[in-house]
Order: C-alpha cells, then sequence, then structure tokens
C-alpha cells in the first residue's frame, strides 16, 4: 500500500473514532465503512473529509447557538 493511502486511512479513522466515542455500534460500523470508502478512490475520500468537515461546522454552529441564548 501506498503511504498516501495509509495516511489517508489513519487520519480518517482517528477523525471518526473522535468523534464516534461512546455512541456504539452502528457508529463503529459507519466509522469503518466510511475509513473503507476514503482509502479506495480520491472521491470517496474528498466526500467523507467533506462529510466531516460539514459536521464539524454544523457542530460549532449547533454549539453557539445554544450558548449564545
Amino acid at each position: 500500500m501506498s503511504i498516501i493511502t495509509e495516511m489517508t486511512r489513519a487520519a480518517v479513522s482517528t477523525g471518526v473514532r473522535s468523534k464516534s466515542r461512546g455512541k456504539g455500534l452502528i457508529a463503529f460500523g459507519v466509522g469503518l465503512a466510511a475509513a473503507r470508502i476514503a482509502t479506495r478512490s480520491l472521491p470517496g475520500a474528498a466526500l467523507v473529509g467533506g462529510a466531516l468537515l460539514a459536521k464539524a461546522i454544523y457542530d460549532r454552529r449547533k454549539e453557539k447557538n445554544i450558548s449564545g441564548e
């Protein structure tokens, strides 16, 4: 395997693992599938990376709205 594939797999699995901590078996399965998709193709990596970025932005905005009210 190439070093880029290994780096992508590590980054995605670490990100998903930190986001899904304590959320159970379903989150683990989704994270595993996301890591698999991201390492198989460049468009898959872009899709998974974009979804993680969108989720992070959504969570920050939601937290900001809750604390600001």
